[in-house]
């Protein structure tokens, strides 16, 4: 994999996440789904209201496009027994016009859902998806092998 080395992202806080990262960003030729790089654990102060529904003035999500208003959250298995918590945290970057989608582990490791996850963040980010081309499929499958499986 050091052909992906160049295409890491800095900011991970953990394996999985870099790994959710590469697969959303790298090129097509190398398995990936060449979205736009996200910032990662990106950091911003919300709105008054949107910081009465939070509890804190400023809120943190995993990746971002902070143009478009996209955000991710990875749900590792540590993250069980905080669903109340994002809930609140998401009704707050919904009410500053942020849309954020959830990520468990289950839908990194299977192409299938890998695919509609990238195919909802390019129509949130008005970027076509295409991921298709001649050995597309061998090198996606290559690429969940060496980061996911």
């Amino acid at each position: 994999m050091r052909f992906a080395s160049k295409h890491v992202l800095a900011g991970s806080r953990s394996p999985r996440e870099s790994a959710l990262a590469a697969l959303l960003t790298l090129p097509h030729a190398y398995g990936g789904y060449a979205l736009p790089k996200p910032q990662l654990n990106y950091e911003f102060e919300l709105s008054c209201k949107a910081a009465k529904i939070w509890g804190h003035s400023a809120c943190e999500v995993d990746g971002a496009w902070p143009n478009a208003k996209v955000a991710y959250e990875y749900q590792s298995a540590l993250h069980d027994g905080r669903a109340s918590r994002d809930s609140i945290k998401h009704a707050a970057l919904r009410r500053d016009g942020w849309k954020v989608i959830d990520i468990g582990n289950g839908q990194i490791t299977h192409e299938e859902q890998m695919d509609e996850l990238a195919r909802e963040f390019a129509h949130m980010l008005s970027i076509r998806f295409h991921p298709r081309g001649k050995g597309y499929r061998a090198a996606q499958f290559r690429l969940f092998e060496a980061l996911v499986r």
